[in-house]
């Protein structure tokens, strides 16, 4: 079996636990966005039907005012993690954030992490579970985490 399809069957699995527990999935739109695209660029056309038959399951959530975009971002720059041009991830940790209770995100993505360190976003790696923490600390300078409502 290779290395991706072993990724995949324990994304699967996990989603799997997930589920047994909660009523629905939920993601951003934006994560629906990019998981389309890349679908799409890649020609697969079957899977793409069946991804967007599966987001009819789910809840596919809005992003987020504008307001509370800049300070997730802001946040990052501060503690020296700036998320440079990953503005589609700014948003989706965003959304995370100002869900109430906050919500987590599942994802193996250097701003992810940061944003965990710098901001207290939760979040799950479901592919390799120690990844985030061999991440290095954010730097000494802290960042509020700035939500306005």
């Amino acid at each position: 079996m290779d290395e991706q399809h072993s990724a995949f069957e324990q994304v699967i699995k996990k989603a799997r636990r997930y589920l047994a527990d909660h009523a629905r999935l939920a993601f951003s739109i934006v994560t629906q966005y990019e998981i389309e695209r890349g679908l799409l660029a890649k020609g697969y056309s079957r899977k793409l039907l069946t991804f967007k038959e599966f987001c009819q399951q789910c809840d596919v959530l809005p992003t987020p005012p504008f307001a509370d975009l800049v300070p997730v971002w802001v946040g990052l720059t501060k503690a020296g993690r700036s998320p440079g041009k990953e503005d589609l991830d700014v948003i989706i940790a965003a959304t995370a954030l100002t869900m109430d209770p906050p919500a987590g995100v599942v994802s193996d993505d250097r701003v992810f992490h940061d944003a965990q360190q710098v901001l207290g976003l939760h979040v799950e790696d479901w592919i390799d579970p120690d990844r985030g923490k061999r991440r290095s600390p954010p730097s000494s300078r802290s960042s509020a985490r700035g939500r306005s409502r």
